[in-house]
Formats: C-alpha cells, sequence, structure tokens
C-alpha cells in the first residue's frame, strides 16, 4: 500500500544534484508530488520531496540515497506525522 510522505534531504549543494536525486525516483517509478529546496549556510542545500512510496520500498530508497556523496542527512516524515 502507498502512503504519501516527505522526505528532507540535507546535502552539499552540486549543479547536479537535483538531477541525480531525480533519477533515482525515476528509476524506481516513484513520481515527486511536490518539491521544495532551498540553500542554507556553509554551501548546503536542503529539499523536502512528496512522494508516495510502499513502505517495503523505503529501506533501498534509503540506500540509494545514501550512496550519493553529496547527501549528509534523510529524514522521512509520514503524512501521519504532518498532520
Amino acid at each position: 500500500m502507498y502512503k504519501e510522505c516527505s522526505i528532507v534531504i540535507t546535502a552539499r549543494y552540486h549543479a547536479t544534484l537535483l538531477s541525480r536525486i531525480a533519477g533515482i525516483f525515476n528509476k524506481r517509478r516513484l513520481d515527486i508530488t511536490a518539491l521544495q529546496y532551498h540553500l542554507i549556510q556553509g554551501g548546503k542545500m536542503e529539499m523536502t520531496l512528496k512522494v508516495e512510496l510502499e513502505e517495503s520500498k523505503r529501506p533501498n530508497l534509503m540506500a540509494q540515497l545514501n550512496k550519493q556523496v553529496d547527501i549528509l542527512k534523510i529524514q522521512f516524515i509520514s503524512n501521519e506525522l504532518m498532520e
């Protein structure tokens, strides 16, 4: 069963980072329904992505995102916590 969740990613800013992350989601046929990002101090950026994700696919997605050298922190926020 799919659940909408938000994924907050803190990463070192790099021009290709956004396209690499989008590619990870596209390969897994996960649609990003919303995306916000902004630069924070120290050459870092914070992205918030909303996506519908099966709970069983979450560990694999985490592993793939963690392989990106620029990513510093990943936080999943389920829809229940946002309401």
